[in-house]
């Protein structure tokens, strides 16, 4: 009797105590529950303080944007849906038209390398051209003029005859540049020829 009632004391202690470290969160795998302080505390100036730091993805692939004005080279006017051609230096070609503006453009090209741009018309003498590599986020800007395969022709009539005014005209020169009649009349005399080349 005495060796079981000392056992169920034991027993009820064991109880007591377990129920104990329970209430004080004490003795369990679990994670002891805490109240969040929310008391408003100084940092101390001796505990230096670190930041996380936070890393960002960029996900913007480095690229530039090329955008050019196609024009007449003669009139001066914006030439509409004339193919333009972009390759970059790995050989990947992008093809667009001009707008009705004249104006085209190429977006997300890759920066720092050499482009190859080629403008082609059956109107215009085709034009092919390198653009010097851009910086990221940079937009190159181009201005390029074609020159007509077939000038203006010059207004019907009974022909020209000694002592009439010529009709003004401009005609690309040796090295392709145009020249206007206009820009020697009254200064000195101009002679036409037309070369046949060879035979």
């Amino acid at each position: 009797m005495v060796i079981r009632d000392g056992l169920n004391r034991i027993q009820l202690l064991i109880v007591v105590a377990a129920a104990l470290m329970l209430s004080f969160g004490c003795g369990t795998d679990d994670e002891s529950i805490v109240e969040p302080d929310t008391s408003t505390k100084e940092p101390d100036p001796a505990i230096p303080t670190v930041s996380p730091e936070v890393e960002v993805e960029n996900n913007e692939e480095e690229a530039v944007t090329v955008r050019g004005l196609v024009l007449d080279q003669i009139t001066k006017t914006p030439l509409i849906d004339v193919q333009v051609q972009l390759t970059d230096e790995a050989g990947v070609v992008v093809d667009t038209l001009t707008a009705a503006s004249g104006v085209f453009e190429f977006k997300d090209v890759a920066a720092d390398q050499r482009l190859t741009i080629a403008i082609d018309s059956d109107e215009y003498k085709e034009q092919e051209f390198t653009v010097d590599p851009a910086s990221v986020g940079e937009t190159v800007k181009l201005e390029v003029e074609l020159v007509p395969l077939k000038p203006e022709q010059l207004p019907e009539g009974d022909g020209l005859a000694v002592g009439l005014k010529a009709p003004d005209f401009n005609l690309p020169d040796s090295d392709g540049e145009m020249i206007a009649l206009a820009d020697y009349a009254g200064k000195q005399k101009v002679v036409l020829v037309f070369d046949r080349g060879e035979f």
